[in-house]
């Protein structure tokens, strides 16, 4: 029996470990585009606030660790971009080479994860604008910050992540203002919980604005509907995120009313051989 999972982040490597608990002597291969795997999502904030966390403490093991430990195959830098399931069959591409290669699976893994979702306002392309999705966005924000003199921020979304980044740019001595479409702080959460993430904000004196959206993103200045401008040398795109579900599609997995891939309750897709797991799925 042979597995391909694809994605090697908190699913995909989650997944890989409970399958040689389970049998210990299936193959077990894994495709991660990324450099990283198996990383901290939640640290990844904090540490472009905080001295005291580094960049290894976040990505704590790697795939010579998953090897050893449970003689799992992960190939960073690899991207799936196909899928032949009458072959059961993968499509895979190096990319630091470019070599092109394909693998076999017997029972195939789909952890490709979500992406951050990305306003459809001109400007998201520039070079001050990141997401805080990956390892990689972490990494490529801290070497901004590091070389250049960023004394302003505008971070939209006021979610989980918005206000962990807020946080975070505030204890780096930047001033940050936070930009939400809705009405509430958090608005993930019922409204008389969210008036107490208002009041605080309040009390700190940090700056925010509800009800407004993003309309134009310039290099020194992030412009919203109402016509407000807000100074920025660098924003923070935390608008949400969105199921990775290309791959699923092109193969005619069933996608749910949400727009994530739709599995039963042993995380099977309507496709044979092939399951989902984690924030790609309903």
């Amino acid at each position: 029996m042979k597995y391909i999972i694809i994605g090697g982040v908190a699913a995909g490597t989650s997944v890989a470990a409970k399958l040689r608990r389970n049998d210990e002597n299936c193959d077990i291969v894994i495709y991660e585009k990324g450099d990283y795997i198996s990383y901290s999502t939640c640290g990844m904030p904090y540490f472009i606030g905080r001295d005291e966390i580094s960049a290894e403490s976040l990505t704590p093991r790697d795939p010579a660790w998953f090897s050893k430990r449970f003689r799992i195959d992960i190939k960073t830098g690899c991207e799936v971009i196909d899928i032949a399931i009458d072959s059961q069959t993968v499509e895979i591409k190096n990319l630091e080479s470019g070599e092109m290669f394909t693998d076999s699976y017997s029972e195939l893994v789909l952890a490709t994860g979500s992406n951050a979702f990305i306003p459809p306002v001109p400007g998201t392309d520039l070079e001050h604008v990141f997401t805080l999705k990956t390892m990689d966005d972490t990494l490529a924000m801290d070497s901004f910050l590091q070389t250049r003199d960023v004394k302003s921020a505008v971070v939209i979304g006021a979610g989980f992540i918005g206000q962990e980044i807020f946080e975070n740019l505030t204890e780096r001595g930047i001033t940050v203002t936070l930009i939400e479409a809705k009405n509430s702080l958090m608005p993930v959460i019922d409204d008389d919980m969210g008036i107490w993430i208002e009041d605080y904000f309040q009390n700190k004196g940090f700056q925010y604005f509800l009800g407004e959206f993003a309309e134009k993103i310039e290099p020194e200045n992030v412009i919203t509907k109402s016509g407000k401008s807000f100074s920025a040398d660098l924003v923070v795109l935390a608008a949400g995120v969105k199921p990775d579900t290309e791959l699923a599609e092109k193969i005619g997995a069933e996608l749910g009313e949400t727009g994530g891939i739709k599995v039963d309750y042993e995380m099977n897709t309507s496709v044979a051989h092939v399951k989902a797991v984690g924030d790609c799925i309903e």
